[in-house]
């Protein structure tokens, strides 16, 4: 039921830190309340939900074609990606592969996909730090384009 107390993500940061999960769920807790006082007050829920955050929870119906959830996947399967679509697309990962293992099973971030990680210097950064194919001399390194535009010697 809308009118419900609304389900929401807790980042994992927050879980590690008692005083700002207390803040961040008390927050909640007030929107979820000035959400059921406006619907009650008739204001439609296209309007309400306005004041929902970024952190509700909400359920999609998502149609797409292979070759672009080839693209989403190289995209958001990257180390750089944010947690939460990273996550997602992990998720999304493991139920296409049921499906179609033949498509799917050896898909990863584009870096993996190509066989050269488009990322660059980026990759070195703090942004890309967890990546498993940038250590040079490993069994599991992809070079980026500036190492094949440099030849250099992997």
């Amino acid at each position: 039921m809308e009118e419900a107390d609304f389900e929401y993500f807790v980042p994992k940061e927050l879980e590690k830190n008692e005083e700002a999960k207390r803040e961040y769920t008390a927050l909640m807790k007030e929107i979820s309340g000035v959400y059921r006082k406006l619907r009650q007050m008739g204001v439609t829920r296209e309007s309400t939900r306005y004041v929902l955050p970024l952190a509700t929870y909400t359920n999609y119906i998502w149609t797409v074609n292979a070759r672009s959830l080839i693209n989403f996947l190289g995209l958001r399967l990257c180390t750089r990606a944010s947690p939460e679509f990273r996550e997602l697309a992990r998720m999304v990962h493991r139920e296409v592969v049921k499906l179609y293992p033949e498509i799917f099973r050896d898909l990863g971030c584009r870096g993996k996909n190509w066989a050269v990680c488009p990322e660059n210097r980026v990759r070195d950064s703090p942004q890309g730090r967890g990546c498993p194919y940038k250590k040079k001399g490993s069994r599991n390194f992809i070079p980026t384009k500036d190492d094949v535009r440099a030849k250099k010697d992997w």
